[in-house]
């Protein structure tokens, strides 16, 4: 049976490699992306700041060709990092102190972690160009459930002497671009009204997912090298 402090080990990561190999597969994709974008059906290949990460998903490009092979790809990659997303905030609230006063926090902390895996892999099975409604509504329900989860993280972290404030500090840091951007997916600009509007959807969803993948995986990886060190003391509370 597997332990608890390999589980949490493994939790971490997972998160680790969820965030490494999206990053990764992301580029492979977008490399076989055969081309268009929503201001240029006619664009040849994938357009860094004017493709979102949603066109990888896509079935077909913007003029109906097939796009089989970047929309395998996309899919397995956001599974995957949906799949580490909820195993990793399962995993830090078993780092974190579960004592009356924190178990609460806790709680809700796993399930927006939950709900933010269960969004990606939704992205993932909703193609925008078959489902866009519903692959709007996960879209916006990962982001929003991944900024509550990592705002109780935050909390949890400058609450425990277990975990450096470095790795709050630097969530914190992110989550201000992570509240930017969920303003920006309710408020911002019809990416079809122009090209600006478009460049700034695009721009803004590229900084913050770049900057997630920075920011979890270095947690992931700052709490995986505190649990393999020996003699680690029992997490106490500030």
């Amino acid at each position: 049976m597997l332990s608890s402090y390999h589980f949490r080990r493994g939790a971490m990561l997972m998160g680790v490699l969820g965030g490494l190999q999206f990053f990764l597969l992301t580029i492979i994709a977008m490399f076989c992306y055969p081309g268009g974008t929503i201001e240029n059906p006619d664009a040849v290949h994938y357009l860094f700041l004017e493709n979102f990460f949603s066109d990888l998903g896509r079935t077909k490009d913007f003029n109906g060709g097939s796009n089989s092979t970047s929309y395998i790809i996309f899919t397995i990659s956001l599974c995957f990092e949906g799949i580490a997303t909820l195993i990793l905030f399962l995993g830090l609230s078993r780092i974190f102190p579960a004592d009356a006063r924190f178990r609460f926090w806790n709680i809700i902390m796993v399930l927006f972690g939950f709900l933010a895996g269960l969004g990606l892999m939704g992205v993932a099975f909703t193609p925008w160009d078959l489902m866009k409604p519903t692959h709007i509504t996960f879209v916006n329900v990962a982001f929003c459930s991944l900024l509550v989860a990592i705002l109780i993280a935050i909390r949890r972290i400058f609450a425990t002497d277990y975990i450096p404030n470095l790795y709050a500090k630097v969530l914190s840091f992110i989550c201000i671009f992570l509240f930017a951007y969920v303003f920006i997916l309710f408020f911002g600009p019809d990416p079809k009204a122009s090209k600006q509007a478009l460049l700034i959807q695009v721009i803004s969803q590229k900084i913050i997912v770049y900057l997630l993948i920075f920011g979890i995986t270095f947690l992931s990886w700052g709490t995986f090298r505190i649990l393999g060190k020996e003699n680690v003391n029992p997490i106490d509370n500030k």
